[in-house]
């Protein structure tokens, strides 16, 4: 069973991470050392018990971080380049209208 920690965004997890697994860290880092050690413990990213070492090894997972937030980048322009295309729910006079007849 994975751990309540896999519950918080992926950008939190490589950001927070202290160990990870190989296939995470070859999904989301980039090896930068000749040898490192592992142990058995919980993976950072996914949460599965398995063999695990310390980000850094993965160059503290980076390339995954990085990737992500462009990702979150271009689709807060789409969504922003998509509103400016829509008409106001409501006018400026609809809203006066409604805020009086509240009253």
């Amino acid at each position: 069973m994975k751990n309540k920690r896999m519950n918080r965004p992926l950008l939190e997890r490589l950001t927070q991470a202290d160990v990870v697994c190989i296939e995470c860290g070859e999904k989301y880092g980039k090896y930068s050392v000749g040898v490192s050690s592992s142990c058995i413990g919980t993976c950072g990213v996914c949460g599965e018990e398995k063999r695990v070492t310390e980000v850094r090894d993965w160059g503290y997972l980076t390339k995954g971080i990085n990737e992500l937030k462009n990702k979150i980048k271009q689709q807060s322009k789409e969504v922003a380049n998509y509103m400016l295309t829509q008409e106001p729910i409501m006018t400026d006079e609809d809203l006066d209208d409604a805020l009086t007849e509240a009253e």
